[in-house]
């Protein structure tokens, strides 16, 4: 049977006894308001407004834990060793693919705070940097920005390697220009990517590499593990070549040794996309990557001046550190 609902004294102490009694049943013993209600002899609302009350008069705190925060030791450690210009380092967790989705969603919030009106703004791929597309529309605001691809197309690949569909999706976000570039990634030999060079929608797409203000980029891992790798465009001589030659991760799908200098391979001569002495001279050069397998090519990417700006996980920026 209900009980009747009987309002105690208008006074403070019996306000905050019974936002008290109410905030106990519902947080401590998990009962619903309507069970509450019940109990207490009154309506939901009242409930409601009493639980309301509670929050108020700071009987129940209510705090959500993050457990992907920010490391700011780590990113204080970063900064310091290799003079970034800004680092961003979340809690790493345990899932591969989880680390990635957390990796771009900090980036997301980064790149959108970083981008000024009159910028313009460089994308490469990987699934790190699809990760951050995918987190961009949280913090859509329109700026007026122009972003263009840092690399041709692969054809029918992942999304994640579909260049000119993460430009696009990235400028929608910001209500901005975009320019894409229609030509192959990789081609069959050196001799056609000269050729494709001297055209004229390549040449002004260079052109605009060349006034880049930011180049937000995925760091790839090294060749015999490379995602690169998958899309079918290498074959095993080639791999074996880079191996060979000591290569330790791409960017844009540029391979380069633990120093950040471009691996002199065949693979390279035949890719078409922005050089490192193009990309080097870009003010902001944020670097989008995790993962301890690709330690070592964050870091040849750091030493080599490829990037300025990195967002990675604990785990990596740890071994990143003590390296």
């Amino acid at each position: 049977m209900q009980r009747k609902f009987a309002p105690p004294d208008d006074t403070k102490d019996s306000r905050m006894a019974l936002a008290l009694r109410c905030a106990e049943l519902y947080y401590i013993k998990k009962a619903s308001q309507s069970a509450i209600a019940a109990e207490l002899g009154c309506s939901v609302a009242t409930v409601s407004r009493l639980l309301k009350n509670a929050e108020d008069e700071g009987i129940v705190e209510i705090r959500v834990i993050n457990p992907f925060s920010r490391v700011e030791t780590l990113e204080a450690g970063m900064r310091r060793k290799f003079n970034l210009a800004e680092c961003r380092v979340v809690n790493a967790p345990k899932d591969d693919a989880q680390n990635k989705k957390v990796i771009g969603a900090t980036a997301a919030e980064l790149v959108a705070d970083l981008v000024d009106d009159g910028d313009l703004v460089g994308l490469s791929w990987g699934v790190t940097m699809r990760e951050m597309v995918n987190s961009l529309p949280s913090y859509r605001r329109p700026v007026s920005i122009r972003v263009i691809p840092l690399i041709g197309g692969l054809g029918q690949v992942m999304p994640e390697h579909q260049v000119n569909a993460l430009v696009h999706e990235f400028a929608q976000c910001f209500g901005a220009e975009f320019v894409m570039l229609h030509a192959p990634a990789l081609s069959d030999r050196e001799e056609t990517v000269k050729l494709l060079m001297e055209e004229l929608t390549i040449a002004q797409m260079v052109g605009m590499w060349r006034r880049l203000n930011v180049a937000v980029i995925g760091i790839g891992e090294s060749p015999p593990t490379s995602p690169m790798r998958k899309t079918g465009y290498y074959t095993t001589e080639e791999i074996n070549e880079l191996v060979d030659m000591g290569a330790v991760g791409d960017i844009s799908g540029r391979f380069f040794g633990p120093n950040g200098e471009e691996a002199p391979a065949s693979a390279n001569r035949r890719l078409l996309a922005i050089s490192f002495e193009i990309l080097r001279k870009a003010p902001r050069r944020v670097g989008v990557a995790g993962g301890l397998p690709k330690v070592r090519a964050i870091e040849g990417a750091l030493r080599g001046g490829l990037i300025n700006v990195l967002v990675t996980d604990s785990d990596t920026a740890s071994a990143l550190l003590t390296n």
